[in-house]
């Protein structure tokens, strides 16, 4: 990503919400270039709110990880996510749907009605669903796109998200052509959604 003339003020939340080891951690490290975030799976303690700052071609960043969902949380914690997304949105914010890319449950799906419920209808316009494990569709010989033709609900969502959707290779630590390319389209959706922040 070319070094971009942004206001000096201008910053771009970015807030992983998704389901304990959907990649959500790793996906903020891959953003960040660095290892900001301890991964789940690889952690026996629960993950909490975390914000860490970083830089992508010029651009100031935070990147907000939260805890798990799992489509079962109580209206006491669901207050916590909302508290904690009321303070994202001082400034450019995108939330990012995280999935993994090689499966989608009836536990995924749970999920994902538990985010689209708490984000609300205005926050779904600046919602993107970032799919993780593009690595191993590679060792399949497949892409993203041929997934969501094989599975019905993924073909749904990405109707629903009018195709705000992008997909990582968070063990690939190589290139940065991946988060130059989500940080491009998230950034110029956001400016053309200013009056949803």
């Amino acid at each position: 990503m070319e070094k971009t003339n942004v206001m000096p003020n201008l910053r771009l939340n970015l807030v992983l919400l998704g389901r304990k080891g959907a990649g959500k951690s790793s996906s903020g490290n891959t953003i960040l270039g660095r290892k900001a975030f301890i991964s789940e799976k690889r952690s026996t303690f629960n993950q909490d709110f975390a914000a860490k700052d970083g830089d992508v071609g010029g651009l100031p960043i935070t990147v907000y990880d939260t805890p798990g969902l799992s489509g079962t949380e109580r209206e006491k914690e669901l207050r916590k996510y909302e508290e904690f997304l009321q303070k994202c949105e001082l400034g450019l914010c995108a939330f990012l749907m995280v999935l993994q890319c090689d499966r989608f449950t009836e536990e995924d799906q749970e999920t994902v009605e538990k985010i689209e419920e708490l984000l609300g209808e205005k926050r779904m316009q600046n919602t993107w669903i970032l799919f993780t494990g593009e690595d191993q569709l590679k060792d399949k010989n497949k892409t993203i796109n041929h997934l969501i033709k094989e599975i019905t609900a993924l073909e749904k969502l990405n109707q629903k998200y009018e195709g705000r959707l992008h997909s990582f290779n968070n063990k690939e630590k190589k290139t940065r052509n991946q988060v130059d390319s989500l940080i491009t389209k998230v950034f110029a959706r956001n400016l053309e959604n200013c009056k949803y922040i």
